[in-house]
């Protein structure tokens, strides 16, 4: 008997699983970006049932930091970027930096409680496997074109504006293979300024650009849900 119904719970919970992922990997082939002016959780969990873009208006954050500045609150400081260790001391003499999705400068800076509330505006008892990164940029910087495998991404610019292009899967075989400054026709251009978060929905690609001379600390938050996880870690090997 316990065996059965053992068996039951497992034949359940695939059927919900695969209820979960299907309705993940659904798009609004008509989507535009919304813009949500006070960064409310529940109308944020409504928003997302229609898997539209969203603008977040978010508070100014408190961390204010700069590059210059975190060679100052940790004097000496080594960034670990990949099999690279890199001096920050170094790097804030420098007229180019590009360093993307590091996790450890989130550990090192204690930026987990900021990047907390951030991941709360989306999260749920059923989220799971975050991951809080950070990118730093300075000077002319265009990223590559990303495809959203995750339930949830959040973009903020801890420091500095940006510009971000993104592309609704519809136009998936129009942009494949081109490069990025042609498939921009395809794309939903944003001017992301500060402290404003993005949601950037499942299966949507993306990029951006920093401009000459500009300086960007970009927040990086993703999760998936227990239904959804499984598959999304599968294919993104």
């Amino acid at each position: 008997m316990f065996t059965f119904i053992l068996k039951l719970c497992v034949l359940c919970y695939l059927f919900y699983m695969i209820h979960c992922v299907h309705t993940m990997l659904k798009y609004n082939s008509n989507a535009s970006v919304k813009s949500i002016q006070v960064p409310n959780k529940e109308k944020i969990q409504e928003e997302l049932k229609s898997k539209d873009p969203l603008i977040i208006t978010y508070p100014e954050n408190k961390l204010h930091l700069t590059i210059q500045n975190m060679n100052t609150l940790i004097p000496g400081y080594i960034i670990k970027d990949g099999e690279t260790l890199i001096s920050l001391e170094q790097l804030t003499n420098s007229n180019t930096i590009q360093i993307t999705d590091n996790k450890k400068i989130v550990d090192d800076y204690k930026l987990k409680d900021h990047y907390d509330t951030i991941y709360n505006l989306v999260n749920t008892y059923i989220s799971c496997d975050s991951s809080y990164l950070l990118s730093i940029y300075r000077g002319s910087y265009q990223s590559q074109l990303h495809r959203n495998y995750r339930e949830h991404l959040l973009l903020q610019s801890l420091h500095g504006p940006f510009n971000l292009y993104l592309f609704n899967p519809k136009h998936e075989k129009e942009i494949k293979g081109l490069e990025l400054d042609t498939i921009k026709k395809w794309g939903i251009k944003l001017a992301v300024p500060r402290d404003t978060v993005v949601f950037i929905p499942t299966e949507w690609s993306y990029f951006y650009e920093v401009k000459d001379n500009g300086e960007l600390l970009l927040l990086k938050i993703e999760c998936d849900s227990i239904p959804t996880w499984l598959f999304n870690r599968i294919r993104r090997k």
